[in-house]
């Protein structure tokens, strides 16, 4: 089940993955490719308000990850077909089968206040 992430948590899984490419990257192989403006602009985008000395961070690291990918599009994957998964196909749910439904006893059994063979409720509006 996916998760919902706060622009909080966002922030900070993408300051992380950008720290864990720029160690991939060794620092003879850093090259500035993006100027201050491209990076402020990213930063708008990822709703992430950077400081002055931030920007120079990001300007390297960010670069250093496309120079990473740079060199992962070398790499020759002609014998390797397409897949959008490496995992088998199969479906995780049952069938949906047509079953007799669970008796009206048992399902409010477990509800704190019934009557009548309904759930009891607080009102919402008076």
């Amino acid at each position: 089940m996916a998760q919902l992430l706060s622009v909080a948590d966002g922030a900070i899984i993408l300051r992380r993955c950008f720290r864990i490419a720029w160690r991939l990257v060794s620092s003879e192989e850093r090259t500035m490719k993006l100027s201050r403006e491209e990076v402020q602009h990213i930063a708008e985008l990822a709703r992430l308000d950077l400081g002055e000395g931030e920007e120079a961070v990001y300007q390297e690291q960010l670069s250093a990850i496309l120079e990473y990918f740079e060199r992962l599009q070398e790499l020759d994957t002609e014998a390797i077909s397409p897949t959008a998964t490496v995992l088998s196909l199969r479906s995780v749910m049952r069938a949906d089968e047509p079953a007799s439904p669970s008796p009206r006893e048992d399902i409010l059994a477990n509800a704190p206040a019934a009557e009548g063979g309904c759930f009891e409720v607080p009102a919402v509006l008076e």
